[in-house]
């Protein structure tokens, strides 16, 4: 049972950009790492990896993901001179023997034996010894060779084993890479066909649940469905060469994932900051081929290629989302995205019952977007919560950003299924109860919620994550006039039966100006009306727009990118009540009201 590099190099972190050999020679030259998405920060004699740098610049560091630049760069023989290809790869050994004498045997940083650092840092030592271990001095190419050896024995147990998510993955995919690499430098042991095999039964089991049957990732984040699904189909091969049953399983799981990566891709090629999402162009990611279908292809290249999809209105119940565009294939189409599932721990946001709206090439209703890993960064903090999200918050408080155990959020499909049957809604007990009642009451009979014959469109999503209440949210579309039309019911019930403080929060895109009326507001993009929003419900209902503040909590803040932050623009609608019932009207440029 053996594997070939071409099986598993793919697992490998490369970057092609062309910024790449700059921050590659930066190094050599200035003994600095330098990163896209993170600060420069001198080698300084190992002194990087004892900074005080975020979580994920750590990580970066720890792992040698920056190595990442250096494969395609001046480690390439193809396009790099002899002598700086010994020179880069001498100092990638330099680099990785001193963190061992710096980092290997300290226990105050936690994210250098972190469980996915560690697995990325296996990946990298690998490849830098199967593609240069010829022009290394024995000694050290032997202490390398020692140092990957540990770490893969460390992989392998069970006590280190991250678990079944991505963190597992990615320590599976470095055995496998590590089971596949040169004899001349790690002699064939039972320590690889150990790993071989303990990787491909570890992948099996984490690929087949982590997709929902509808073929959505569990993590409720579009980029991690992207990444995971891309490691599917490079793992897929692996595992037809150790299990070839196995990987007939895994390639319908993947090929069951492409419908929803393909709604997930606005007009403008993008995907929406949903979970921990990073923004980045689908198309010109790498992500470009992690599927080939023709609607793939069509939504990741313009139109250019491929066949436009047949769906424009999609649920997926089972994995917690909602998704309706006008059009494809025009630049100005508004695509609504509703998501109602927690699934997993990993990379979850207080998102639940978010509802986004993308329109004329940007972002109307948005979200903040994530800031990084630094749990104790306010920024972070912020960013998770409930205050960066379109949702019910409900005594200003936040929910958590997880419980103990995933689980009590749903999405109904109105339009296929009852509500008294959501995806796996079996509970018992107050949250199961109020649930009932409050889908109920989201259905009441009501001259503005009446059944529509031309709703193209009409989900329930229920959260009852509240110590003692529970929020749905009814979501209905239309298009009267070819002009998108959101009807969206939220109502909160709960069992105390005291008064409280509710509010709706709209966040609003970038560049996007908004005037304030008594009972909506009108959104516009240089002078021209893009998004009108009214709202009604019991009692009178007050609305602001909460702006950034210099001192105190955060909040009105969006991230563009990883760590960085900007101020942004909140519409607040509060009222207070022993429950909440409030119905949010949202209309597409000058579209029609309501009838």
């Amino acid at each position: 049972m053996s594997l070939t590099r071409e099986l598993v190099d793919v697992f490998v972190p490369v970057v092609t950009e062309a910024a790449a050999r700059d921050r590659a020679r930066r190094f050599l030259a200035d003994r600095v790492i330098s990163a896209r998405d993170f600060p420069d920060i001198a080698f300084d004699n190992g002194g990087c990896w004892t900074a005080d740098v975020s979580r994920a610049h750590a990580r970066h560091l720890h792992g040698f993901i920056f190595l990442a630049d250096w494969h395609l760069t001046v480690l390439n023989r193809d396009v790099t001179d002899d002598v700086v290809v010994r020179r880069a790869a001498s100092r990638g050994v330099d680099l990785l023997l001193r963190w061992q004498d710096v980092v290997a045997a300290r226990d105050d940083l936690p994210m250098a034996h972190h469980d996915e650092t560690t697995a990325q840092r296996l990946m990298q030592l690998c490849r830098l010894l199967d593609d240069h271990g010829d022009v290394i001095e024995d000694a050290r190419r032997d202490q390398v060779a020692t140092l990957a050896t540990s770490t893969a024995e460390l992989l392998v147990t069970d006590d280190f084993y991250a678990g079944i998510n991505n963190h597992g993955m990615f320590q599976d995919l470095s055995l496998l890479r590590f089971a596949a690499s040169s004899e001349t430098w790690l002699p064939r042991t039972e320590l690889a066909d150990r790993a071989t095999r303990c990787a491909a039964e570890r992948l099996s089991d984490y690929f087949s649940v982590a997709f929902t049957r509808d073929g959505v990732h569990v993590e409720n984040s579009p980029a991690y469905h992207l990444m995971v699904a891309r490691s599917l189909r490079d793992v897929i091969p692996a595992v037809r060469a150790v299990d070839p049953d196995q990987a007939v399983v895994l390639e319908r799981i993947y090929e069951g994932a492409e419908r929803f990566a393909v709604h997930s891709v606005l007009p403008d090629g993008t995907i929406a900051p949903l979970g921990d999402t990073k923004v980045l162009t689908v198309g010109r990611s790498g992500h470009r081929s992690t599927f080939t279908g023709p609607a793939y292809r069509y939504v990741t290249r313009n139109g250019q290629e491929g066949e436009p999809p047949a769906e424009r209105s999609v649920v997926f119940a089972h994995g917690g989302y909602a998704m309706h565009r006008t059009a494809w294939g025009d630049p100005d189409a508004y695509v609504m995205t509703f998501k109602a599932a927690y699934l997993a721990h990993y990379h979850h946001h207080c998102d639940d019952l978010a509802l986004t709206v993308f329109g004329r090439g940007r972002w109307l209703l948005s979200e903040a977007g994530p800031n990084g890993y630094d749990y104790k960064n306010p920024l972070t903090k912020y960013a998770y919560s409930q205050h960066a999200h379109n949702v019910v918050v409900v005594d200003g408080r936040s929910l958590p950003r997880v419980d103990q155990e995933p689980g009590g959020v749903h999405l109904v499909d109105r339009l296929a299924e009852p509500l008294s049957n959501p995806p796996g809604a079996a509970r018992t007990g107050l949250r199961a109860l109020l649930r009932r009642r409050v889908g109920r009451a989201a259905t009441a009979p009501d001259s503005q919620l009446a059944p529509v014959k031309d709703h193209l469109m009409h989900v329930t999503g229920t959260n009852s994550r509240f110590a003692a209440a529970v929020h749905a949210r009814d979501v209905r579309v239309r298009e009267p006039g070819g002009n998108l039309h959101i009807l969206v019911t939220d109502t909160v019930e709960h069992q105390d039966g005291q008064e409280h403080d509710y509010e709706v929060l709209w966040h609003i895109g970038p560049g996007v100006e908004v005037t304030l009326h008594d009972t909506g507001a009108e959104l516009a993009v240089g002078g021209s009306t893009v998004l009108d929003l009214s709202w009604f419900g019991p009692g009178t209902p007050r609305a602001n727009i909460i702006r950034p503040r210099d001192t105190g909590r955060v909040q009105a803040m969006r991230f563009p990118r990883f760590g960085r932050h900007e101020p942004s623009t909140v519409i607040r609608v509060a009222s207070r009540g022993r429950g909440l019932r409030l119905t949010t009207t949202i209309r597409a440029g000058d579209s029609p009201g309501l009838t």
